[in-house]
């Protein structure tokens, strides 16, 4: 066990490409997969240097299509788009908290105040 955790960082993830690679041939034999996975390493890699969080990005990628799915079910279930979902007034209540959630990051960047709490703790 110790002399596998002593192999070089690089070499591991050198094995992670070739294998994600392979993996990614092997489902349907076709190279455009090649080019998918090549474009998201691309996508993740440059997200990294610019500081966007790529265990997020790898969450979403790998998560939102089964949320989207699951939406939709739910969506046709209660044959409206807003009317089931909204329907009770926990889940509106629960709606109407969370909705104006999503744009709390984006509008604290802007505030000239946090910007100079940041400078300080640094």
């Amino acid at each position: 066990m110790a002399r596998l955790l002593s192999i070089r960082l690089t070499l591991v993830a050198i094995g992670i490409v070739v294998l994600a690679f392979i993996g990614a041939y092997a489902i349907s034999n076709s190279l455009v997969d090649i080019w998918v996975v090549l474009a998201f390493g691309l996508v993740g890699f440059f997200g990294g240097k610019v500081g966007m969080d790529t265990g997020a990005m790898a969450l979403g990628v790998i998560l939102g299509p089964m949320i989207e799915e699951n939406l939709g079910k739910s969506v046709d279930l209660s044959r409206s788009v807003d009317g089931g979902l909204m329907s009770s007034v926990s889940s509106a209540t629960a709606g109407a908290a969370l909705y104006p959630q999503s744009g709390l990051p984006a509008l604290r960047e802007g505030l000239p105040f946090t910007r100079a709490a940041r400078k300080d703790c640094r």
